[in-house]
């Protein structure tokens, strides 16, 4: 029997009309059998893997494995919803750089906001009338308030034109002496603290403010000063309705806070955008509106439970009892590597689901029922995809002995995403809902009724080859 298909083709061109008819249903017919039985050997081949027998018994099963998943997601990815992001020197910074720790040893004895105080503004109509006892009075009356009832401060961690040590100031007697003062090359010592408020109120135009440093004892840019930094402006709101001004809060971390409240605002709305990419994309390339929702709860899963498991390592300390500093609470998750995670855990487990469904469907339109397209579908792309999620767990395995908090998180988040998503998404959750959804995996399409059935094929025909890919390479003759 002549195999090649060149000298068929040449044939054809010197015979006539039926002859050639009859040659191409004959060549037609070769190649139906040469691909049936590469099918039957691919498919007998997967089926004596290790990942076909697992495959079998998730799928023998899928509601257990489904429920069991389940449950472990809810339990693990609780937490993240009382996760509190951090920033700052704590997270940017290498945790075992000498000024980084004189940094914090400092901050320990004295307080964080010795180190970044915060501004307490007061506006006024003009700059005029910052320099008049009917200011300083309203100053003096807003911080006596202010600290009265906020926590973390107390009236001797203010210092302005207005009040010193815990001391308010009266204008008359304490700071109009010294503003003629302020005019000599060398003022008198008592002065110096007015020359230098009362000169940056000259220094910035249309600036009509009065600025007090306030010094907390809360390291900011922290869980606790985030909130110390809302219950102050909140404080301030009302106060400024009291005295009929306008009062902010600057300097320390306030900029971060509102650039991480910001992009926090934000996030579920970039999260639903990129699901809904996700979905369209993903029903364009299968045509099958389940495979596309599946892909999303697969997605969702995986970072809910990354985000709760890294909640109860890096802000509840699940794994201090380990002492190695990459796994060691840090008080909540840093901001940044909340953020970039997301997409790269996004990407990683949509590669990895769409390698799967592609074995899985090929296997389908090949004729195999739905749970043994599934079956074989895993064993076909087990070991490329357990391969691929190990070395990439791997190499990011080495960022976990950075000294820097941030590159900690984004390292175990990405490591725990992978191995959830090559271990635990691909291996288990997909299979057992394809195996429950059953025919209706393909809606709106429509799948050709399963004609295969588990061929036998003698071990000893089957020729060594890669259990991977499309074509099935044989070795020898």
């Amino acid at each position: 029997e002549d195999d090649d298909e060149d000298d068929d083709v040449s044939m054809v061109g010197s015979v006539n009309g039926s002859s050639a008819d009859r040659v191409k249903r004959l060549r037609k017919k070769k190649r139906t059998t040469r691909e049936s039985v590469t099918i039957a050997e691919s498919a007998a081949r997967a089926r004596q893997s290790y990942w076909y027998t697992f495959s079998g018994k998730v799928t023998a099963h899928p509601i257990a494995v489904i429920l069991c998943i389940t449950c472990i997601a809810v339990a693990a990815g609780y937490p993240a919803l009382t996760f509190k992001h951090t920033g700052g020197v704590k997270c940017e910074c290498p945790i075992n750089n000498d000024r980084v720790i004189d940094f914090f040893s400092i901050s320990s004895s004295f307080g964080g906001g010795y180190m970044f105080p915060y501004a307490l503004i007061v506006h006024g109509k003009s700059q005029q009338e910052l320099l008049t006892q009917q200011h300083t009075d309203k100053v003096n009356e807003v911080i006596k308030l202010f600290s009265a009832e906020m926590p973390y401060v107390q009236l001797p961690d203010f210092d302005g034109l207005s009040v010193a040590n815990g001391e308010t100031k009266d204008f008359t007697t304490d700071i109009q002496p010294c503003l003629y003062s302020c005019r000599e090359i060398d003022p008198p010592p008592e002065c110096l603290r007015v020359c230098f408020y009362s000169a940056a109120l000259s220094t910035v135009e249309y600036f009509n403010a009065t600025i007090t440093f306030i010094r907390p004892h809360v390291t900011p840019e922290t869980p606790e000063a985030q909130q110390w930094v809302k219950g102050a402006r909140e404080k301030l709101k009302v106060l400024g309705e009291q005295f009929g001004t306008t009062l902010q809060l600057g300097m320390g971390d306030v900029e971060e806070f509102d650039v991480t409240e910001s992009i926090f605002k934000s996030f579920p709305i970039a999260i639903a955008a990129i699901c809904a990419v996700v979905f369209i994309l993903t029903f364009i390339a299968f045509q099958s509106f389940v495979i596309a929702v599946k892909a999303v709860v697969s997605i969702t899963l995986t970072q809910s439970l990354v985000y709760g498991i890294g909640t109860c390592v890096y802000q509840y300390g699940v794994l201090n009892w380990m002492s190695w500093y990459s796994v060691k609470s840090s008080g909540g998750l840093c901001w940044i590597p909340v953020f970039v995670a997301f997409s790269i855990m996004v990407g990683l487990g949509l590669d990895y689901h769409v390698f799967l469904l592609g074995r899985v469907i090929e296997y389908r339109r090949q004729g195999f029922t739905d749970r043994e397209s599934v079956m074989l579908g895993i064993a076909r792309t087990g070991r490329v995809i357990t391969a691929a999620g190990v070395i990439m767990a791997i190499a990011f395995f080495g960022l976990l002995f950075s000294h820097a908090v941030a590159v900690q998180q984004l390292s175990s988040f990405v490591i725990v995403a992978v191995l959830l998503d090559t271990f635990v998404v691909r291996a288990c959750l997909v299979p057992a809902l394809m195996t429950l959804m059953g025919k209706y995996n393909w809606w709106p399409l429509s799948m050709p009724e399963p004609f295969r059935e588990a061929e036998s094929i003698d071990a000893a025909a089957l020729r060594r080859g890669p259990v991977s890919g499309r074509i099935v390479f044989q070795t020898g003759s």
